[in-house]
């Protein structure tokens, strides 16, 4: 954490990063808020993995509210909050990173759901009542007059995937829809396309402030715009014991051919990833991580961090 952060005084809310870590680093930084006075019901503190000891008194006494990212956590560090920290705390629920977490809030849901640090109900405020409280939102609502912001669900929302989602409503209008659902949508249905993430295809409503869809020529080369070298990755991680400078070849062009050389296989969830999708996931992910998003697979870590055949 930077040693000087300049906060608006007005400002009713601010978020950061805090205690993103296992380091001592990471656990001083509370000690660092409180200096700067900023530990304080305004902060919105994400993660709070390193928060330990005395630290969890003075931080829930503060008034702050905490954003769980439990699958980041698990990832990246092996390990996720206390249950002491999260006792009597207002609790909002996170994804972190698409290339860190497992997906999306209902993959953190169902996460964090298995990890019983919560109750089911704490959970569903998380997404809910706490989380539009602290973020100065609406209190979700169906009463009549209410902004109809709405998530239709076939399965209970502790248990949903994206699969499930059938439709989502933001201020009246739909906006995702499940194939079967478009013949209803009447009309608004001739202005919207179907995208697909995955084996998952919906109907979405093409908003004006879209951007137009580019070509794959226009689009710029992801591995070329990122510097790196291992005097800059964060270090509030634990080693992963990698032989210096290995996962700079993994990063773009390689200093001594200029060639790309970029992972073409991941074990989360994106099977075969080639060309600029393969260098935007690789070059990302090593940037900050020197093992990359595979440091904490334990077949990995029992074989010293090797790759595996």
């Amino acid at each position: 954490m930077i040693e000087e952060l300049a906060v608006p005084a007005a400002a009713p809310r601010f978020c950061l990063h805090v205690a993103e870590g296992v380091s001592a680093a990471a656990t001083s930084e509370v000690d660092q808020l409180e200096r700067m006075d900023l530990l304080s019901p305004r902060l919105i503190a994400v993660h709070g993995v390193g928060i330990e000891g005395e630290a969890i008194a003075r931080f829930r006494a503060s008034g702050a509210v905490l954003v769980w990212c439990p699958t980041s956590n698990l990832f990246l560090l092996g390990r996720t909050v206390s249950r002491e920290l999260l006792d009597g705390l207002d609790v909002l629920l996170g994804s972190d990173s698409l290339l860190t977490g497992d997906g999306d809030l209902l993959d953190e849901l169902r996460v964090a759901r298995r990890l019983a640090l919560l109750s089911d109900a704490r959970l569903a405020d998380a997404v809910g009542v706490t989380a539009a409280r602290r973020l100065g939102l609406p209190a979700p609502s169906l009463d009549p007059g209410a902004a109809a912001d709405i998530v239709v669900l076939t399965r209970p929302l502790l248990e949903a995937r994206a699969e499930d989602v059938a439709l989502v409503v933001v201020d009246g209008i739909p906006r995702v829809a499940r194939l079967d659902l478009v013949p209803a949508l009447g009309a608004l249905a001739a202005v919207g396309r179907i995208r697909r993430h995955g084996n998952l295809r919906r109907w979405t409503n093409a908003s004006a402030a879209d951007p137009p869809p580019r070509s794959r020529r226009a689009e710029p080369n992801l591995s070329q715009q990122w510097v790196h070298s291992n005097d800059v990755c964060r270090q509030d991680f634990p080693a992963r014991r990698a032989a210096p400078g290995r996962h700079r070849h993994c990063l773009g062009p390689d200093r001594d051919s200029g060639r790309n050389r970029t992972p073409t296989r991941c074990r989360r969830r994106h099977r075969s990833r080639t060309g600029r999708s393969a260098r935007r996931h690789a070059t990302a992910a090593f940037h900050r991580y020197p093992l990359g998003p595979h440091a904490l697979d334990p077949a990995r870590r029992a074989a010293g961090g090797r790759q595996q055949s």
